[in-house]
């Protein structure tokens, strides 16, 4: 899966605001961003359309109405999706952005199924770490452990490096459309050759988060899907994420994937095969989420109910250099499924994003100032990716010191 890793620091704007008092909307998202106010639970469109999806969108406060303001301009510009933002323990903004399948005239809502590419990586690493305390796995194991017949130049290779992007795996094994089964992943990592020595250096490897998957199931004896709902999705809520979860009842609440203008479909039909997604993209992309879902897997992490603290400390640690700045200070780090770096005023921030250049998601953190923003979006483009950093700075301004 592809993964756009934000480089560039958000720019810390005065926020214009104006007043507004508290207030709690119930919307019909219509073809642009423009809402008309409606309270209702369903609504039929004439001209043979499908249902209408009218559903609550959250806008508290100078807050909430600042950052919609904010996404609604981005609106103006082509951006269709979702956008979520808490702050403290109040959602601030939830609100939709566009269409969710234009033919059929149904809008983007909080509750629109996206998938999230690349972003599945912070939530495989959290398995994993869910698994090493129950001490089925630990991140000093080594691949000789689970696969006693490894090549010598990989049989070092540690759940530790693979978490980090250290492993020296190349980034894929093949394309996500080409459907291949847990084995073949595994023959394929395991005898590619090595672009970097174990340990060495940073290098994205989508091939290395799908062998965590692999691994997963051989430590767990479960399929990686059934592993994460046990112990990631279901303790945190997560009802709607997914692969195989996301079947044919869930698949008019997916958002069609926009390139440009054009319809792509639906990942589930258009790359899957029929056991579901191929392995080049198991672990490492591909799973299906609403923003609700990732709010509540943020906040179930944040709230210390998902890993103890000890490994939630661990997943949170800058390890592997990805970036450095103009005194050759490393300033940007990935941890284990984070990307890490730190705003001027020393404020920690942690992101992870995706897209598979149709679809966009990103959950972006900052939580010594308990601010979690989540962009979803169904248009391929970057602007999604600027959003996020833009409504960051904004949400900051709103956020206790």
């Amino acid at each position: 899966m592809m993964s756009w890793i934000q480089y560039s620091r958000p720019v810390l704007r005065t926020a214009v605001t104006r007043a507004a008092r508290w207030v709690r909307v119930c919307i019909f998202a219509s073809a642009s961003h423009g809402m008309a106010a409606a309270c209702a639970t369903s609504a039929q469109q004439a001209g043979g359309l499908a249902p209408a999806v009218v559903e609550a969108a959250v806008l508290t406060g100078r807050a909430g109405a600042r950052l919609d303001s904010v996404a609604s301009a981005a609106a103006d510009s082509g951006f269709r999706g979702v956008v979520l933002v808490a702050i403290g323990d109040t959602v601030v903004l939830a609100r939709g952005y566009g269409w969710a399948d234009s033919a059929r005239g149904r809008p983007n809502v909080p509750s629109t199924i996206f998938d999230i590419g690349s972003l599945t990586k912070p939530l495989t690493a959290t398995l994993v770490l869910a698994l090493e305390a129950q001490g089925r796995i630990a991140r000093t194991d080594s691949l000789h452990r689970f696969y006693p017949a490894a090549p010598a130049d990989k049989r070092g290779i540690t759940i530790h490096q693979l978490l980090t992007h250290t492993a020296g795996l190349p980034e894929y094994s093949g394309r996500d459309t080409a459907v291949i089964d847990r084995a073949t992943l595994e023959r394929r990592a395991l005898t590619a050759p090595l672009l970097s020595a174990p340990g060495a250096r940073y290098r994205y490897s989508n091939v290395g988060y799908s062998l965590l998957a692999a691994i997963v199931e051989r430590a767990s004896g479960e399929e990686y899907e059934a592993a994460l709902r046990r112990l990631v999705l279901a303790p945190a809520g997560m009802r709607t994420t997914g692969y195989i979860a996301i079947g044919p009842p869930l698949h008019d609440r997916i958002a069609r994937r926009y390139k440009g203008d054009v319809d792509t479909g639906i990942n589930p039909r258009r790359v899957w095969g029929a056991a579901g997604p191929s392995w080049n993209v198991v672990g490492n992309g591909g799973l299906h989420a609403t923003a609700w879902d990732l709010h509540r897997w943020i906040a179930t992490l944040d709230g210390g109910r998902l890993l103890p603290a000890i490994a939630r400390a661990a997943q949170e640690a800058p390890y592997a250099c990805m970036g450095v700045d103009d005194s050759g200070t490393c300033s940007d780090h990935y941890g284990y499924g984070w990307h890490l770096w730190s705003l001027p005023n020393e404020t920690r921030v942690m992101m992870h994003n995706g897209s598979d250049g149709g679809y966009y998601a990103e959950v972006r953190r900052v939580p010594g100032r308990r601010v979690n923003l989540i962009v979803m979006s169904n248009r391929a483009s970057p602007l999604a990716e600027r959003i996020a950093a833009r409504l960051m700075a904004h949400a900051l301004r709103f956020a206790p010191p």
